[in-house]
């Protein structure tokens, strides 16, 4: 069972990752073009801040299950 869950995780990440530049190509360029001239250390706070809101967002999702 925990393998289905985890399978069915990777494949929702998956998803939600190729929709933004599925629906918007170029919109997706222009935030890949100016994220690549980030430094290092505002690439790792950007980094840090997403991984907070995907486990909040996660934690979230499981206490409502």
């Amino acid at each position: 069972m925990t393998l289905n869950y985890l399978v069915l995780f990777l494949g929702s990440v998956l998803l939600f990752e190729g929709l933004f530049p599925l629906l918007f190509p170029r919109l997706w360029l222009k935030f890949i073009a100016n994220v690549s001239k980030y430094k290092p250390g505002q690439l790792r706070m950007l980094s840090l801040f997403l991984t907070l809101c995907g486990l909040l967002l996660f934690l979230f999702g499981i206490r409502n299950l």
